[in-house]
């Protein structure tokens, strides 16, 4: 997988629930179900989120992350009802990384999921939400990161993305004053501004098991590749260790 597409996938990672910012915290927050209305407000975030990024040079490439993320592979996910490889790389694999953290984390509404669990969960959708090719790579390498990154705690976990980030992000001159890849490595990754977001919006930027496991994201990128013979692959232990 090419490093500009490697790039855009983790600005994909960062950013693809920034739409939530535009859903109201009744909904977002809510701890039970959400009725059939408020589902319909919920499943805006995709779009919502490729508008907030629009126009942006530097992050116009996390836009497929964005936008398709809770696409299902057959079919009968949203916004666009995409199946199959129609559903951009990206979004294949951050799908598989971004339910294994929900699963695993705590929200208002549930407890943490344990990882053999939710392993077992994303497995049993293979095929329907997942691209079984990626959900395979996934189960490989899973365990061993996840364990790593709970042995190494949150300071070695961001030391571990911060070098990803350092790899992956380059500055040079670009359009409105926007960064664009070069050969000049960057030093530090700025978060999205994060003082106007919503609680959940904050949440998503420091989820300790999305940053375990954003390396992840390159991580099975390079097996993929392998496997799938496609260039076109689209949290942060386990980038790294999914190279394509």
């Amino acid at each position: 997988m090419p490093e500009a597409e490697i790039s855009d996938l983790v600005v994909g990672a960062f950013l693809h629930d920034v739409g939530k910012i535009g859903i109201p915290d009744n909904i977002l927050l809510k701890p039970g179900k959400l009725t059939a209305d408020e589902f319909d407000v919920m499943e805006t975030h995709p779009l919502l989120g490729i508008e907030i990024v629009a126009g942006n040079p530097w992050l116009e490439g996390a836009a497929l992350t964005i936008r398709h993320h809770h696409e299902h592979f057959d079919g009968t996910g949203y916004p666009d009802g995409l199946l199959g490889d129609a559903i951009p790389l990206a979004a294949r694999i951050f799908a598989v990384v971004d339910v294994f953290d929900a699963l695993t984390s705590e929200r208002p509404y549930k407890k943490p999921m344990a990882q053999a669990e939710a392993l077992t969960i994303i497995a049993r959708d293979s095929g329907r939400h997942f691209d079984p090719e990626i959900v395979a790579i996934f189960k490989e390498i899973a365990p061993v990161l996840y364990a790593t990154a709970g042995q190494a705690g949150n300071a070695g976990v961001r030391q571990r993305m911060q070098a990803v980030l350092s790899r992956y992000f380059r500055t040079a001159a670009a359009p409105g004053g926007a960064a664009s890849h070069s050969r000049e490595p960057v030093d530090y990754f700025p978060p999205p501004r994060v003082s106007c977001l919503s609680r959940e919006s904050r949440r998503l930027t420091s989820s300790p098991c999305m940053m375990i496991f954003w390396p992840s994201l390159v991580s099975i990128t390079t097996p993929l590749s392998m496997r799938l013979a496609r260039p076109n692959l689209s949290s942060m232990a386990i980038l790294p260790s999914l190279k394509i």
